[in-house]
């Protein structure tokens, strides 16, 4: 196939040439940076960034092992790397890969329901996380604010408040939406080479760092460990990136987002948001920080995290069918295709009868990154008590070990809180519904102790247990978000705090600048940040040091 040309076919005019996309790709400083010849200092620093505990390689090396010998290797590895980009691949030992075929859920007679996982050399991977340490600078300026997963910026709890609040404001506003939830086949087996290559230069990568991205991408082969520890015989990777490799999940996010760029800015798929609101000029986002342009709810219309792909558009038969052929189109350019039969579409705000889905399926509830999500947003407590639920049967395996009140306390802050802290960070569960959690962890810990309330909670060198009260405790990580928001109006949610707040300054926003039936999730929040506020007004007289204007 001829992929001269493909992304701006696909794209069109329009959106090839929209502001939003054309702001990211690369300055020329930097596609120069990340063309410059590899270093042996970049490989020191990716053999320190290795994890030492993990198993050795294709070649029977660990990284521990490497790390020791590193003055021996070091020098050796980079003479190598730089021969072979001279040369322009890699040899065989450093192409191949052992796959490992980890069950998923579903039925396990079927090879779909099997995820690969590559056992790679682990001096390549030196000098592929070396490559990718130089691909990391700039991936949050080729990256939308839509994709959450594989940086250090976004969350991907992000997605859910976004979800979530758009679906509020489609309730409130009597908007007939649409939550697509987009489910993507073998996602990052299935990219072709020659398409990766194409999105490369349409960001304007350097021939260097294309010439590295290819040589780590292409031209692999592997075998499959079998249930007998054999192996099968060797077979070419045509496609994908090898699960597992450093440099896998940022190439993935390159190619897919160039199908973001067009679901989030074909005018053929109407945005819920519709734009009407008035942007506010007295928001001092700098036009120089990572999402400069694309920080005042210009885009609205996707959420993902890698390849869980999310759309929010209005109930229409056109909107299905034209984000339907733009599903279609990209499976086309890019190998990249979709589970039609496990897509799914969550009817929001007033009903709709007779709407073609064009061969989404309708359903009265999605589960989105773990979280069960009605239209109506009223089973936050159902979703805590399952939560509840997967608490009780960890305690009931970590009970047979008999262990020690540290030991307990240890499995309770560790294992058991973040069942918990994933959900609750953002969500607001009832009272009763949290106190029930809170007593099985407390009965877990305490193992027929008799130990007052109020020293549960004390740290040890207060002569306390430690143990985490958790409603002080998940409000305290609503806090968080505050923190983020301030730091950095990079999403909508944070853009609709920013804009609540008098003057644009988040931290001076109260539980009264914030309508609790419009914005659930950033009520819960604010509330949070009040509650916090009070406290350290009074902690330690702090009040004494406020100014006053």
């Amino acid at each position: 196939m001829d992929y001269g040309n493909c992304i701006p076919e696909f794209l069109g005019h329009q959106v090839t040439n929209h502001p939003i996309v054309q702001g990211s790709k690369l300055t020329p400083i930097e596609r120069d940076t990340l063309d410059t010849p590899l270093t042996k200092k970049e490989l020191d620093t990716s053999m320190e960034q290795a994890n030492f505990k993990s198993a050795p390689g294709i070649d029977g090396i660990s990284n521990k092992f490497l790390h020791k010998y590193w003055d021996f290797f070091g020098t050796a590895l980079f003479n190598y790397a730089t021969f072979c980009f001279e040369r322009g691949n890699l040899a065989a030992n450093f192409l191949s890969a052992s796959i490992k075929l980890i069950p998923k859920k579903g039925n396990l007679e079927s090879l779909k329901n099997w995820r690969p996982i590559s056992l790679l050399s682990n001096m390549y991977k030196v000098i592929s996380r070396a490559i990718n340490n130089r691909v990391n600078r700039i991936v949050n300026r080729v990256c939308s604010r839509a994709q959450k997963g594989f940086n250090d910026s976004r969350y991907t709890q992000e997605v859910l408040i976004n979800v979530i609040e758009t679906i509020r404001f489609c309730n409130n506003k009597n908007i007939s939406g649409a939550v697509v939830a987009v489910d993507m086949a073998k996602a990052f087996d299935t990219l072709s080479h020659g398409y990766l290559t194409e999105v490369f230069k349409f960001f304007n990568f350097g021939p260097n760092i294309i010439k590295w991205l290819n040589m780590l991408g292409t031209g692999r082969t592997a075998c499959v460990i079998l249930d007998d520890c054999s192996y099968s015989r060797n077979f070419s990777l045509g496609r994908g990136r090898a699960q597992g490799d450093n440099i896998s999940p940022n190439t993935f996010n390159f190619g897919e987002q160039i199908l973001i760029y067009k679901i989030e800015l074909d005018p053929l798929i109407a945005a819920v948001w519709q734009h009407f609101q008035a942007p506010n000029f007295n928001m001092n986002i700098r036009a120089d920080d990572f999402f400069g342009n694309e920080s005042a709810r210009e885009t609205c219309k996707n959420e993902s995290l890698a390849d869980d792909n999310t759309t929010i558009t209005l109930m229409d038969g056109q909107n299905m069918a034209h984000l339907r052929q733009i599903l279609d189109n990209f499976a086309l350019v890019s190998g990249l295709t979709c589970n039609y039969e496990k897509t799914c579409v969550l009817p929001v705000g007033p009903a709709v009868a007779g709407i073609d889905t064009a061969g989404f399926v309708q359903v009265d509830s999605i589960k989105l990154l773990g979280m069960d999500i009605k239209r109506n947003l009223d089973n936050i407590d159902e979703t805590f008590d399952a939560i509840h639920e997967k608490i009780i049967n960890l305690v009931s395996f970590w009970e047979r070990f008999r262990l020690t009140l540290p030991g307990r306390i240890s499995v309770v802050k560790n294992l058991l809180i973040p069942q918990i802290n994933y959900l609750g960070c953002f969500l607001k569960p009832s009272d009763g519904c949290l106190e029930q959690i809170q007593q099985t962890l407390d009965r877990f810990a305490l193992n027929g102790l008799n130990v007052a309330k109020d020293r549960r909670y004390l740290p040890p060198k207060h002569g306390g247990l430690g143990l985490f009260e958790l409603k002080t405790f998940l409000s305290a990580q609503r806090c968080s978000w505050i923190k983020r928001a301030y730091c950095s109006p990079i999403d909508n949610w944070r853009f609709d705090l920013k804009k609540m707040a008098p003057g644009g300054d988040i931290s001076t926003l109260r539980l009264f600048d914030v309508n609790k039936d419009e914005n659930p999730i950033l009520y819960n929040i604010v509330e949070s940040f009040s509650i916090f506020h009070h406290a350290f007004t009074l902690y330690g007289k702090n009040y004494k040091k406020v100014r006053f204007f």
